[in-house]
């Protein structure tokens, strides 16, 4: 979205009237939430990028605190789908009829080119897999206010300014092989839960997130390094985000093939 924390800090006070300027944070007073089960069961390029940024870190001072997320997790995957697939099936027909296009959402299903994201529309979105509104109920009403509260328990309790795990748990992976699944550290796994596995977490419970640029694995491919702040945090999220952004490798440009 952005070149630099500056550009998003920007972009934000633009959207919300804030003013431009964040305040300094000296990485002596970062502490920072080392989020298992998110820091695990990475490709082994991509978890030593992220030892070494977190090396960085520690070097500069951001103090580390391991928490366990695992019934976060939990409850997020029970909160994720429920509402994502309900709210797509309902908010797309009713913008494709809004907006007098004449395509159904089932003919938009059909013209889905991707095969994960086309399997997902055939089975729970158009499909008899499609979510019932009594679970898109339970997750809004129940188990998304508890999954917020979670958070809300681990970053007081802690007094963490954020947490910290790979943004993804492997680098990216050419669409020719990777149209249904992927290998992750010599397993095959399906393509879209494992790409947004570490980020759906925070974004089921709409607190605020920045991915930064943590590194290159040795074939040349960009590793992210993601930080999520408590609820109504972004400005101090920003602040934080351009501390560490000062911290971590600048990442070189792709090499692009040169045609002859």
């Amino acid at each position: 979205m952005a070149r630099s924390v500056a550009d998003l800090a920007l972009l934000d006070a633009v959207i919300t009237g804030a003013t431009v300027e964040l305040p300094d944070v000296a990485p002596q007073s970062i502490r920072l939430g080392l989020a298992a089960p998110f820091t695990q069961g990475l490709d082994p390029a991509t978890a030593a990028v992220f030892e070494t940024a977190l090396d960085r870190l520690r070097q500069a001072g951001v103090t580390l605190v391991p928490v366990d997320l695992t019934d976060i997790r939990d409850l997020s995957d029970r909160v994720g789908i429920a509402i994502a697939l309900y709210e797509i099936r309902r908010d797309m027909a009713e913008f494709l009829a809004a907006n007098e296009t004449g395509v159904t959402l089932e003919g938009l299903a059909a013209a889905i080119a991707s095969p994960d994201v086309a399997y997902v529309f055939s089975e729970y979105v158009t499909g008899a897999g499609a979510i019932p509104d009594a679970v898109y109920q339970e997750a809004m009403q129940d188990l998304r206010p508890r999954l917020q509260a979670a958070y809300a328990e681990v970053f007081a309790r802690e007094r963490l300014d954020a947490l910290v795990f790979p943004t993804v748990p492997l680098a990216a992976t050419p669409i020719a092989t990777s149209d249904r699944t992927v290998r992750l550290d010599g397993v095959e796994v399906p393509t879209f839960p494992t790409f947004i596995r570490n980020t759906d977490p925070g974004s089921n419970a709409a607190i605020p997130g920045i991915s930064l640029p943590a590194g290159v694995t040795a074939d040349g491919l960009p590793v992210g390094l993601e930080i999520d702040g408590p609820a109504h945090s972004d400005r101090h999220l920003l602040a934080v985000a351009r501390t560490l952004e000062t911290l971590l490798p600048a990442t070189p440009p792709p090499a692009l093939a040169r045609s002859r």
